[in-house]
C-alpha cells in the first residue's frame, strides 16, 4: 500500500503547526496554567492587530464596503484623503495607498480596542485574586507579570515569529496583496478577534459546568486548568487551520469560509 505524500503546500503549515503546539509541553512539563497559555494567546492576538493593521495599507484592490456584511470600522487621518494616490517609501514593499489609511487606523483602533476588552476575559479573569491587587491597569500590570516566564515569553517568541514569517511568505512572496482590498485585509484579524471572544467564555464558564461530574474522581483544580488549557490550544490550532485553508489552499467550505474575506469567496 502506497500512502499519498502531503501536498506541498500544506506543508507550509507545519511551522504555524509547531509554534502552536509549543504551550503543550509547557503544560505537561512547566507546571503552565489556563492563565499562562491564555496570556500567550493574549499577547498574539495583541500582534496580530498590528501586524494586520500595518498590512492594511498594501492591499491594492479597489475597496467597495457598501458590499460587504461585516462593515469595517473606518478612521479619518487629518490631511490625507481618499484619492487612489500612492507612496512607496522602500522599493522592496509594495506602494502604501492612500484611500487605504482610513481602514487601517480604524483597524488600530478598534482592533486594540477590543484587544484590551479581551484582556479581561483572558489575563484577569483567569488570574487568582491575590492580596494587594487593585483595580484598574494597576491590576492588569500585576497580572501579566505573574503570568510571565522565560518559558511563556518563549512561546510568544515563536508564535509572533511564524506569523511574521507567514505573512511575509504568502502576503508579499505571493503577492496576495494584489487580491485584497482594504476591507477584505481588515476583516482578517477582526474574524479572529470575534472568535476569541466567542471561545474564551466558553473555555473558562462552559467547561467547569461540563466537568462537574468528574470532580470526585480527579482533582478539581488540575482537570479545570488542563481542560481549559487544553481546549483553548486546540481551539488555536482550529482556527489557524480554518485560516490557512481558506487564504493560502483556497479551500472555503465549512468554518474556513467564515474566515474568508468575502470578496473572495
Amino acid at each position: 500500500m502506497v500512502l499519498e505524500s502531503p501536498r506541498p503546500e500544506r506543508l507550509a503549515f507545519v511551522p504555524i503547526l509547531l509554534s502552536n503546539l509549543v504551550p503543550l509541553p509547557g503544560i505537561a512539563f512547566l507546571g503552565w496554567s489556563a492563565r499562562n497559555v491564555l496570556f500567550v494567546y493574549w499577547v498574539e492576538v495583541g500582534v496580530l492587530v498590528l501586524l494586520y493593521s500595518g498590512l492594511t495599507l498594501f492591499a491594492q484592490r479597489e475597496p467597495r464596503p457598501e458590499e460587504r456584511t461585516m462593515r469595517p470600522v473606518t478612521l479619518s487621518v487629518p490631511f490625507v484623503g481618499t484619492s487612489s494616490d500612492s507612496i512607496r517609501p522602500v522599493s522592496w514593499l509594495p506602494p502604501i495607498h492612500y484611500r487605504n489609511l482610513r481602514y487601517a487606523a480604524g483597524m488600530f483602533v478598534w482592533g486594540l480596542g477590543f484587544w484590551a476588552c479581551l484582556s479581561v476575559l483572558m489575563v484577569v479573569l483567569p488570574s487568582p485574586r491575590h492580596a494587594g491587587y487593585d483595580s484598574g491597569m494597576s491590576e492588569l500590570a500585576a497580572v501579566v507579570s505573574a503570568a510571565y516566564s522565560p518559558t511563556v515569553l518563549l512561546s510568544v517568541c515563536a508564535l509572533v515569529v511564524s506569523r511574521v514569517v507567514t505573512v511575509r511568505r504568502e502576503f508579499f512572496g505571493r503577492r496576495v496583496y494584489e487580491r485584497l482590498s482594504a476591507p477584505m485585509t481588515a476583516e482578517i484579524p477582526a474574524r479572529q478577534v470575534v472568535f476569541w471572544f466567542l471561545l474564551t467564555p466558553v473555555a473558562q464558564f462552559g467547561l467547569p459546568m461540563v466537568a462537574l461530574p468528574l470532580v470526585g474522581v480527579f482533582d478539581q483544580r488540575a482537570l479545570v486548568e488542563g481542560g481549559i488549557a487544553l481546549l483553548v490550544v486546540a481551539g488555536k490550532l482550529f482556527v489557524e487551520w480554518s485560516n490557512f485553508r481558506a487564504q493560502e489552499l483556497g479551500e472555503t467550505d465549512g468554518v474556513a469560509g467564515w474566515f474568508t474575506p468575502e470578496e473572495l469567496e
